[in-house]
């Protein structure tokens, strides 16, 4: 791929900035580039994390379940995680629904959906056992809510791998283009026997090939003008 690479860097790819050596404010986004808060050169598709503290290679995002950032050498666990958690939510949902309807519904009404509604009629007196309603609708929508989070967030980290792209790409609009398979990028991110990833989610004998996080010599060149970002990321 036709990126720069300093010279400093060019005999050891960890050399501490030297002041001199930082010509410019704005850096292209395919080309090795000066972290200011690190004092270290970085590669493409790295960036800096301020509640992480450091760079961050081939970062996606910073996640705040996980407390901390979402890059080269833990998307698998972040794409497993989120598996998980849809498939715990939604088993969650289906067994509290039937709950609701076998052994409560004879007694509720269609307003006892409405959330503090079932609270203010046990209040009133209509039924006691419509407290115990009130906490499970509470729950049932706060657990809702958890499953179109977690939902919305596996289809939109499925779609990065897919496109090959991450998610600081995608949110900026960086020109990067993929060439390899889907089973190919699927193997780059969760190894040879990415079939098992889910089943067995172990480092030791389903562990990546992981990707070159300094040459990304398989990503076809953009042909407009390379992007530029800050010296500092935000």
């Amino acid at each position: 791929y036709p990126f720069e690479v300093p010279e400093i860097i060019q005999q050891n790819k960890l050399v501490p900035i030297i002041q001199a050596h930082i010509n410019t404010s704005h850096y292209p986004y395919w080309q090795w580039s000066p972290c200011l808060s690190c004092k270290w050169w970085r590669p493409p598709r790295c960036h800096h994390c301020k509640l992480c503290g450091g760079c961050i290679l081939k970062r996606d995002h910073h996640c705040f379940f996980a407390r901390n950032c979402i890059g080269l050498k833990n998307l698998r666990y972040f794409l497993v995680f989120l598996f998980y958690t849809c498939v715990a939510c939604a088993f969650t949902v289906f067994h509290g629904v039937n709950f609701l309807l076998q052994f409560y519904w004879a007694d509720m009404s269609y307003l006892d959906l409405v959330p503090m509604l079932s609270f203010l009629r046990s209040i009133l007196g209509s039924n006691t056992t419509l407290a115990q309603v009130g906490v499970m609708v509470i729950m049932g929508y706060g657990l809702l809510a958890l499953s179109l989070l977690s939902f919305m967030h596996f289809i939109d980290a499925c779609f990065s791998l897919v496109v090959g792209k991450t998610g600081f790409e995608l949110e900026n609009n960086i020109d990067v283009k993929d060439p390899r398979s889907v089973t190919k990028k699927l193997q780059s991110v969760f190894g040879p026997h990415w079939q098992y990833a889910f089943i067995l989610p172990t480092p030791y004998f389903l562990s990546p090939a992981i990707e070159d996080p300094y040459n990304w010599s398989y990503l076809i060149p953009p042909k407009k003008k390379n992007p530029v970002i800050q010296l500092v990321d935000p």
